[in-house]
């Protein structure tokens, strides 16, 4: 009652609003580095895309999708750290022997 809810609610929109405008910055300047500038928009068409699905599609989609994504971005992270851990312990040794 009386205007919590409100209050939540304004709350809750402009963290989502500015969610999805620092991921879609985010995202570009990630694609540019990666790709070049030259296709920085074909990230925002598939921003938008996704956008758009995520309002149409169930919500139980939705989570699943984002558990995928998680899950996939775990894994990079696993494989490059398994991947790169040589170096890193050479470049350890190297800074503590100084």
């Amino acid at each position: 009652p009386g205007w919590g809810s409100y209050l939540l609610m304004i709350v809750v929109l402009a963290f989502s609003f500015s969610t999805m405008f620092s991921y879609s910055y985010y995202g570009t300047k990630c694609t540019n580095f990666l790709f070049g500038a030259h296709r920085a928009h074909y990230y925002n068409y598939l921003f938008l895309a996704t956008l758009i699905m995520g309002a149409v599609i169930p919500l139980t989609a939705v989570v699943d999708i984002i558990d995928i994504a998680y899950a996939f971005m775990a894994f990079c992270t696993v494989f490059t750290m398994i991947k790169l851990s040589p170096l890193v312990k050479k470049a350890i040794k190297q800074y503590f022997r100084k």
